[in-house]
């Protein structure tokens, strides 16, 4: 009972979406198991800002990269 409000209003539900999507764009972008833990900690703790992070990675890789990434 005392954990329903986090979870309903999203306090808990952001932070994890953010965590699994960056750990899977950082295993689309290439980079090893390390690296995927750390932006998945960081993608808890940072949320939408890891994800801008990633994002503008992924989009700068493809221009100089002619390999398609998925997430693009």
């Amino acid at each position: 009972m005392f954990f329903t409000p986090y979870i309903v209003h999203g306090y808990f539900i952001l932070p994890f979406v953010c965590l699994v999507i960056s750990a899977k764009w950082t295993r689309e972008l290439g980079y090893g198991l390390l690296w995927q833990l750390v932006a998945a900690i960081c993608g808890f703790v940072l949320g939408p800002i890891m994800l801008l992070l990633l994002y503008l990675r992924g989009t700068w890789l493809s221009r100089r990269n002619p390999k398609p990434v998925a997430f693009i």
